[in-house]
Formats: structure tokens, C-alpha cells, sequence
């Protein structure tokens, strides 16, 4: 739908990044966006919602790769 600059929409929302998140390169975090703690956001990962799910690999398009990963020293 083409909107009227007249028409325009709140365009902002706030982005949440939990403690202990590991984001890799290329990965796009959209307006939104809610990633909990211990979580992993795999190369060229795509996040556009909410993941209330800590320890979670995403991976593309929101897609939720692996749960119950485990960090290590």
C-alpha cells in the first residue's frame, strides 16, 4: 500500500538486547525486535519480532535453529 506523506505511520520501535547476546556479522535486527538473554544470532540472521525464549540460535527469517544452547569458556 502507497501512503501519503500526510498519512505516515509511527516509524519507530524500540530494539531490546538481552544481557550475554552474541549477534554475528551480517545479521539485521528490525525496529521491534525483542531478544532475551544467552541467545545467538547466527550469521546473516534476520530478527523482526519478539523471542521471549532464552538460550535460542536464530538463524534467518526468524527462523529458531537450535534451543538450550549452552555457553562455554
Amino acid at each position: 500500500m502507497i501512503k501519503q506523506t500526510s498519512e505516515r505511520e509511527d516509524i519507530f520501535a524500540p530494539i531490546e538486547i538481552g544481557n550475554h547476546v552474541w549477534i554475528a556479522a551480517k545479521s539485521s535486527i528490525l525496529k521491534g525486535s525483542y531478544i532475551d538473554d544467552d541467545s545467538v544470532i547466527a550469521y546473516g540472521g534476520l530478527v523482526s519480532k519478539k523471542f521471549n525464549e532464552n538460550n535460542i540460535l536464530i538463524g534467518g527469517n526468524n527462523q529458531v535453529l537450535k534451543k538450550g544452547i549452552e555457553w562455554t569458556k
